[in-house]
């Protein structure tokens, strides 16, 4: 079970969904989560729970709705060879952790 805001369940399902979630819920404060269910990949085994989107419905009252808006993006409008000696500058280290909070996909 995890306990945080609404916004750490948000950033999770974003990562296993590989898309943007967006919270729209409006809920503020710390909540307690544990749901329980199978991938996608695993359904019709004998021990499948139900879908993402359907524990997200029937445990916490939650519901997925796809949607098209705005998005941020990244670009890339500069780029540099690594120093001579190869290792990362202080500002190379700060831009992926960035990155890494942003996207997820870095470290």
């Amino acid at each position: 079970m995890r306990t945080g805001p609404i916004g750490s369940l948000v950033f999770v399902l974003s990562d296993v969904l590989s898309r943007n979630v967006v919270d729209k819920t409006g809920l503020t404060g710390n909540y307690d989560f544990d749901l329980k269910w199978t991938r996608d990949d695993q359904q019709g085994t004998p021990d499948a729970g139900p879908t993402l989107f359907t524990a997200l419905e029937e445990q916490p009252g939650l519901k997925l709705v796809s949607a098209k808006g705005p998005v941020d993006t990244f670009v890339v409008d500069h780029v540099e060879r690594p120093t001579e000696n190869g290792s990362l500058t202080s500002a190379d280290r700060g831009l992926l952790h960035w990155l890494g909070h942003q996207f997820g996909r870095f470290s």
